[in-house]
């Protein structure tokens, strides 16, 4: 009987989840070693106290806040207290550029090149914009380093209005 053998397709195929296992295996490596990086703080923190202030809502949609001014210890690496909630609809991003550039182009969108989160999906990364899904209440931070005693300005645009 003669054995059939693979085709071009499936050696291809093959190769494919080859190289899939292998990168997957390298993510479990980074994120095992970023599990021992977090077990290392929580032990170190294990004993410290945590001061909790403040007495208001995290914000002002359905969510609870923690409330009280006073010193807690830990036990057991858990701190017992109730959690703040985070709402179901959230929105957040961060971004960032991984390689520096010149700035010396007037009236540029920004679009970062590197997404860590984008929870939401209301960052859109090809063109460079924020939109809002629903009203509310958006923090926005930046920072720009420049050489030597260069300057640039930036400015955050709503709805095509420059906001101060």
């Amino acid at each position: 009987m003669l054995e059939k053998r693979p085709t071009w397709s499936q050696i291809q195929t093959v190769a494919e989840l080859q190289n899939t296992v292998k990168k997957q295996g390298y993510q479990i490596a980074q994120l095992e070693a970023r599990i021992q990086e977090f077990k290392t703080v929580v032990k170190a923190e294990d004993d410290n106290p945590v001061k909790i202030l403040g007495d208001g809502p995290l914000s002002g949609t359905n969510e609870t806040s923690v409330m009280s001014d006073k010193t807690y210890r830990r036990r057991g690496g858990l701190l017992r207290i109730q959690p703040a909630t985070v709402p179901v609809d959230t929105v957040a991003f961060y971004a960032y550029f991984s390689s520096s550039f010149p700035a010396s182009i007037a009236h540029r969108i920004l679009t970062f090149d590197t997404v860590i989160t984008n929870v939401g999906n209301a960052y859109h990364p090809h063109s460079g914009t924020f939109i809002a899904p629903r009203s509310g209440l958006y923090v926005f931070t930046w920072t720009i380093r420049l050489r030597y005693n260069f300057f640039h300005t930036t400015e955050l645009v709503v709805n095509n209005n420059a906001v101060n």
